[in-house]
């Protein structure tokens, strides 16, 4: 076995430095593992890195997985009504990096977009009002206050902290609804005090998985070229073995 494994050192070495150039490349973001505590000291880091309004005692709320993606939801514990959420998303490596965050004292009701390419978004609240039974897309331009239409559609919220992954519809508004189906008053959608938010996102994610794949690409590709010749070698060597055993045969 340890001969033969000396023998493809040449097919399995190329192979082996790619995965480890191209972990360390991930690892520059990439580096965040999966539990519970490492994801939440991360996303309030990353989310405290966009505002400076956000005490290090912010708060998470709650968590939520799609496929390589999770949306983590948090709370300022010091500025009444500002909370936001952080968007991970998992590498090749199995670690997860924060690649986006908003945040606000808006709406009670915010979203944070998967991506552009996916076309889905995370609807997400952590102090929904009481009074809010249902939440639906509505027309941006639709007046405030006016009756659910479209209950087919309508979303029923479970409590005042929630994240659900729906279809983005970027040029709507999110309308929050009582049991009857009314638009509740802006008193109760907007939040005192200054409202605005804040936003952030890694921009170097797609270059560096870019590189990632290239780099284990050519690994792949030179460890290919080595073994075919390597099989060559070996195919060669047994011809040549069989036609001087031939040989010796015939003179016998």
């Amino acid at each position: 076995m340890w001969e033969k494994i000396k023998r493809y050192r040449t097919v399995w070495m190329p192979l082996l430095i790619a995965v480890i150039l191209a972990e360390a490349v991930l690892l520059a973001v990439y580096h965040v593992p999966g539990t519970e505590a490492a994801i939440n000291r991360a996303a309030l880091t990353y989310a405290m890195s966009s505002t400076d309004e956000l005490p290090a005692d912010g708060e998470v709320v709650q968590r939520q997985r799609m496929g390589s993606k999770m949306v983590v939801t948090f709370r300022n514990t010091v500025v009444p009504g500002e909370f936001g959420a952080v968007l991970f998303e998992r590498g090749w490596n199995g670690l997860w990096a924060p690649v986006a965050a908003n945040g606000g004292t808006g709406a009670p009701v915010q979203r944070i977009d998967l991506n552009e390419e996916s076309g889905v978004t995370a609807v997400y609240a952590v102090d929904c009002p009481e009074e809010a039974t249902f939440w639906n897309f509505v027309d941006i331009s639709a007046p405030l206050g006016g009756t659910m239409t479209d209950t087919a559609t309508a979303r029923t919220i479970e409590g005042p902290a929630f994240i659900e992954f729906q279809e983005d519809f970027p040029n709507m508004r999110i309308a929050l609804y009582d049991a009857q189906g009314k638009e509740l008053p802006l008193e109760l959608t907007m939040y005192d005090g200054p409202t605005g938010g804040w936003g952030k996102e890694t921009v170097e994610l797609e270059l560096l998985n870019q590189i990632a794949g290239t780099i284990l690409l050519i690994g792949i590709a030179v460890s290919a070229v080595r073994l075919r010749r390597l099989r060559r070698q070996e195919q060669a060597a047994q011809q040549e073995d069989a036609q001087q055993n031939g040989q010796g045969q015939s003179k016998r």
